[in-house]
């Protein structure tokens, strides 16, 4: 997303982690676990030695007319989605 910095979601799977704390298409994740999110990189470096049943505070930027609001929630990791 040009207009911030992060990691735009690009889907949220119905009854995943995400979805149960509302977290929403075209979020942009800027923050996961304490640490910034500038880019798909510095996610999988945040979330490296994570563990299924962590929970982990999260911040996201929702668009909201010409503006971004800014949106926390805890979330419990859980395994891989299977498609």
């Amino acid at each position: 997303n040009p207009e911030v910095d992060g990691v735009q979601i690009a889907e949220v799977f119905p009854g995943s982690p995400a979805d149960k704390v509302g977290i929403k298409k075209d979020d942009v994740l800027v923050e996961f676990a304490g640490q910034e999110i500038t880019d798909f990189e510095s996610f999988r470096e945040a979330l490296a030695g994570k563990k299924i049943g962590d929970e982990i505070s999260l911040k996201v930027k929702r668009k909201k007319e010409e503006d971004y609001e800014n949106h926390e929630f805890k979330v419990t990791l859980e395994g891989r989605a299977e498609p």
